[in-house]
């Protein structure tokens, strides 16, 4: 890392949102440009700064600071080009000029303690003075809290976050307790405000930081899928992360729970302890399910038994047995859930039901969990489907459609349902009016859930509502290679890998920089030139994140293939990732603000596994345009930790997306990670051929490791309970 020390000399782009500024110093006599997230600085300040040196290819070179040490103005040219700078109202040049030459090195001790005196400067009155006043010890407050923030090891980009938050409180509630911040400030973790609570002396066993570990331990579970731990656990898991007795750890639990953040339970015999949020949820869930299985329904014009004859005719096909059942239960059943695997019916299934509601006039809205699996589901039914938020008109705050403005409609169908994690089912569920019939639809051994809960499984698991679960591979679906092995895999049977061509392809290879090596030319040559693809037709799809095989890597090594660097391409660096104009990216997480547009609409939302590509970088004023499938979107560049490259995913960040050809490596993993159902969701994921790469000894290992997450969650347990006392 380099180091560069100057004089402020000019502001030339500063983002209020985010902090990022570019702006000019003065080197030694040399005039180089800087940016960075530092919003508190002003001309005239003198700056020592660490960061790296880059070209942009139309403003030339740049230093990127990554750190930074700012003082005021100490020198009467530094002062009077800081007063005359634009950010104090009321004073412009010539008045900033005026009030140096009266006041000299007195300037801004006369601003601070004395403002009354500017009246003494001709041409300056009272109110003058007192805007002038006013305007002044507003920047100098931002500028102090800055300074604390940056005395105790905030970076400035986080400083910016936690003035955002706290605002003119900022140094008295971090002052007062900076594990604060871990609740308050997204992007601010434990680990971070643990650091910061030890630069400014508090002890490693203050009642602060042990209920900050403890609620973060809770944190974290809910983030690796879990709705609740149980309380031994947590007790645990605290004590040890902060090494503390464990008593100081029911201490915070019990406080927490008086004061309403935590809630207890005893499931099954044993105590735990849930997040108030997940706590409320879960039982919401139960309760809405449980009111929409047991009431009237809006009445058919036909019997109750229609025939579907005239159905099968129109679609030109028969339905099975069990599709029948299905179309059947979706008429006489409050809930329905749908499950089975690919090529077995269910979108045939949809559609019978769909056409069924159609002709007997019951009003029907179509969603799924992400943009991508909407997309799909509206392309497979011919009918309009959209988001689950933007189904509940999700405006960034709060969902419009709610328990108090219900959806109006008879039926909901809802797919891809084992990605619907306890919260978003929760906030469907409560906009849901009585009457309304909800069909569930699913594939149960794909992977869970990214949020917390495992919702599809403990539904169907329950045992309370209707489930029709498809078997039957129909003739079309079982000339697929994919289709075929991805139902032996799910049975537990090897799949077919000799003299295999129809979309299903496994190539032996036990080295990882082999394995590495293969991907690079199935990428740039062999794939492209025997199918006519573009590589961007072509996603890579990894058990994780990190190794030769990981995600990092590999995404690294694919950007530098296929986009790499050039003179008049614009990029910018973060941490340890490089953006680029025309990269693939995905967005890692949903941020139902962000506005987008497209050729004949616009919206709001981007959403967790949103895959896009870059189509412009402006570092002038700290902007990226990311298209999203004809949805644009602009991006602060302080927003880039919502972003990844997406060469290649996570096969968790791959659930509800369909690509045109997938390829697998598959080498060394950690068991929890190389399980059937992940190599059953990275399959079921190829829509026309899906290349797996590795040794096939450890595809077996993954075919016999039928690891089912396990994760602590409620929502089965109470359901069964509930049926305990209906039966």
């Amino acid at each position: 890392m380099d180091e560069l020390e100057g004089v402020v000399e000019d502001i030339i782009f500063k983002s209020d949102d985010s902090g990022f500024t570019v702006f000019d110093i003065d080197a030694k006599g040399d005039l180089i440009t800087c940016t960075g997230k530092l919003s508190y600085i002003s001309v005239g300040d003198s700056v020592r700064m660490g960061g790296r040196w880059k070209v942009h290819p139309v403003y030339g070179e740049q230093f990127n600071m990554e750190w930074c040490k700012a003082s005021q103005p100490s020198t009467l040219d530094a002062v009077e080009k800081y007063l005359s700078s634009g950010m104090i109202k009321g004073v412009g040049a010539v008045t900033a000029h005026r009030i140096v030459e009266y006041f000299g090195e007195d300037t801004l001790s006369v601003l601070d303690d004395h403002p009354e005196r500017l009246t003494e400067i001709e041409g300056i009155g009272e109110v003058r003075a007192i805007e002038i006043a006013q305007s002044y010890m507003s920047q100098k407050g931002i500028r102090e809290i800055m300074l604390f923030l940056q005395g105790i090891g905030v970076t400035p980009g986080q400083a910016m976050k936690i003035y955002k938050t706290y605002g003119r409180e900022t140094v008295t509630k971090v002052k007062t307790n900076p594990y604060d911040l871990t609740y308050k400030v997204y992007g601010i973790g434990f680990a971070t405000a643990d650091k910061i609570a030890s630069n400014m002396g508090f002890s490693g066993e203050s009642r602060e930081r042990t209920a900050a570990g403890t609620y973060y331990c809770l944190q974290r579970a809910a983030n690796n899928g879990d709705t609740y731990l149980p309380q031994d656990v947590l007790t645990e898991r605290a004590a040890k992360l902060l090494n503390v007795d464990e008593d100081m750890i029911t201490d915070a639990i019990t406080s927490f729970t008086i004061n309403d953040y935590l809630s207890m339970e005893n499931i099954d015999g044993r105590r735990v302890v849930y997040l108030k949020p997940f706590y409320v949820a879960e039982n919401n869930v139960v309760k809405k399910l449980m009111d929409l299985s047991s009431v009237e329904f809006k009445e058919l014009q036909t019997d109750d038994k229609p025939n579907l004859a005239e159905i099968e005719s129109e679609m030109g096909i028969l339905f099975a047995e069990e599709q029948k059942r299905a179309i059947y239960a979706a008429l006489a059943k409050g809930i329905l859930i749908l499950t089975g695997g690919p090529g077995t019916g269910k979108t045939t299934t949809l559609k019978g039901i769909i056409s069924i509601f159609e002709k007997n006039g019951i009003k029907t809205y179509l969603a799924a969990p992400t943009g991508r699996a909407a997309k799909r589901m509206s392309e497979a039914t011919g009918r309009d489907a959209q988001t689950i938020h933007r189904l509940l008109e999700y405006n960034g705050i709060e969902f419009k459609r709610n328990e108090d403005e219900k959806l109006e409609c008879d039926a909901i169908i809802i797919d891809e349902a084992s990605m619907i994690d306890v919260m978003l089912m929760n906030n469907l569920l409560k906009a849901v009016n009585p009457g309304t019939r909800l069909i569930i639809v699913g594939d149960i051994d794909q992977l869970p859930s990214v949020g917390a809960g495992n919702v599809l499984r403990d539904v169907i698991e329950s045992g309370l509502f209707d489930v029709v679960r498809l078997n039957q591979i129909f003739r079309q679906a079982s000339l697929s290679d994919i289709i075929v092995n991805a139902h032996r895999i799910n049975r537990g049977l090897s799949p077919l890998i000799e003299n295999s061509g129809n979309g299903f392809y496994f190539i032996r290879e036990k080295d990882r920089s082999g394995i590495l090596e293969l991907i690079k030319d199935l990428m740039i040559n062999r794939l492209p030139k025997a199918y006519d693809l573009n590589p961007g037709d072509i996603q890579i799809l990894t058990p994780m994140k990190k190794g030769v095989l990981g995600t990092y890597n590999l995404n690294n090594v694919i950007q530098m293939l296929l986009n790499p660097p050039s003179a008049g391409k614009a990029e910018i660096k973060l941490s340890d990732r490089i953006y680029r104009v025309g990269d693939k990216v995905m967005q890692i997480k949903n941020d139902y603000s962000k506005e987008w547009e497209s050729a004949d609409e616009s919206g709001m939302g981007v959403y967790n596994g949103d895959i896009g590509i870059i189509r412009k970088i402006d570092k002038g004023n700290g902007t990226i345009s990311v298209d999203y499938d004809g949805r644009k979107t602009n991006y602060d560049i302080s927003d880039l930790g919502e972003m990844l490259l997406a060469y290649a995913i996570t096969v968790h960040k791959s659930q509800g997306s369909e690509f045109n050809t997938v390829i697998l490596p598959i080498n060394y993993g950690p068991p929890m990670l190389m399980t059937r159902n992940l190599l059953y969701t990275a399959i079921t994921r190829a829509k026309e051929r899906v290349v797996l790469l590795g040794d096939d000894q450890r595809m077996i290992k993954m075919i016999k490791n039928n690891r089912i997450e396990e994760r602590y969650s409620g929502l089965k347990w109470k359901l069964q309970r509930l049926k305990e006392f209906i039966c």
